[in-house]
């Protein structure tokens, strides 16, 4: 399956990944865009539907939703958060993100009072109903009251946790009851762009050290690589190389400096895929299999370390995520 990327620009070794695009709050979907889907992880009545709970569309123009419950596998375990962000406008955008949503008992979209009047996440919303980022809620206007009957399918930045009603409720582009409000800055086009981002929390033990140089495979090859020229930490590679399955990510060469340590992922001579900021360099006998061994570089700046991974030992079925990269 491939899905659109947009690369991190605050740092963060995970892309941003595009899950809808609307250019009107009812009219981009209807109910057979839910019934067409070949997965749903979130609710629908009628006309009405959560954006990104379906697949509907093509990425690159409005009328597009992602089922993010197929990237579950690729946010780490229950207790892993995730970023969301909006780009509002058509080709200058304001972008407006808030960081470490808490999953609801495994999930991105948290339903639990869907059918509570005039509570928190009447109409479902993302993340906790207790932890408001920066107190927005990131609420849905989809499936109950007037947001049913209209046909609306959208979320949004609101400070009203039941469903953004009006436009001071929202940082800015679509609320029920407005057409738009504006913009601080970009060309407020009436465009609106999800994306989602993970934090997945990672067992440390998974990588351990094999030694010091590049790692190589059974038949002492070097595998090819992922990198992005720098500036990443430990956890940030073991998170980058987490977010492959085991048989695409075979582990990763570190080489700490200061402030920040240099991360090239080996990934097997099979992967066929991207990571939106990271470049692939493939060697002419590229490796595959699991890591067996390292070689010592004679690079006078100094050399990395191999790091092996290792099987879970819980049987995780990983989305394949054979990353084709575009970008909108």
């Amino acid at each position: 399956m491939k899905t659109c990327q947009a690369i991190s620009n605050d740092g963060h070794a995970l892309p941003w990944i595009l899950f809808g695009d609307i250019n009107h709050t009812a009219s981009n979907f209807d109910a057979k865009s839910v019934e067409a889907s070949p997965t749903s992880s979130g609710v629908s009545r009628g006309n009405s539907a959560q954006i990104g709970s379906f697949s509907a569309g093509t990425p690159g123009g409005p009328g597009y939703s992602l089922d993010v419950g197929q990237l579950l596998s690729l946010s780490g375990d229950e207790s892993s958060t995730f970023d969301l962000m909006i780009q509002f406008g058509e080709t200058s955008i304001y972008s407006h993100m808030f960081r470490k949503f808490q999953k609801t008992r495994g999930h991105f979209i948290n339903n639990d009072n869907i059918n509570r009047s005039n509570g928190i996440g009447e109409h479902g919303l993302w993340g906790s109903s207790a932890s408001p980022r920066g107190g927005y809620y990131a609420a849905f206007c989809a499936v109950n009251g007037k947001c049913a009957r209209g046909g609306h399918d959208f979320w949004t930045f609101s400070t009203n946790g039941r469903y953004p009603v009006k436009a001071v409720n929202v940082i800015c582009g679509f609320s029920l009851s407005s057409s738009w409000k504006e913009c601080s800055s970009g060309d407020n086009a009436k465009r609106m762009r999800y994306y989602i981002r993970f934090n997945p929390v990672v067992d440390t033990k998974l990588f351990p050290m094999v030694g010091s140089g590049s790692c190589l495979d059974a038949l002492s090859r070097k595998f090819t690589t992922l990198s992005r020229g720098g500036c990443e930490t430990l956890q940030q590679c073991q998170e980058a190389c987490n977010f492959f399955p085991e048989s695409e990510c075979r582990g990763f060469n570190f080489r700490d400096e200061d402030p920040c340590g240099i991360c090239e992922l080996n990934m097997d001579a099979s992967f066929q895929g991207s990571l939106s900021g990271w470049s692939l360099d493939i060697p002419d006998d590229a490796g595959s299999g699991p890591v067996d061994s390292s070689r010592p570089s004679t690079d006078a700046t100094g050399s990395s370390v191999c790091h092996r991974r290792l099987p879970r030992i819980h049987n995780l079925t990983n989305f394949s995520a054979n990353l084709g990269e575009r970008q909108v």
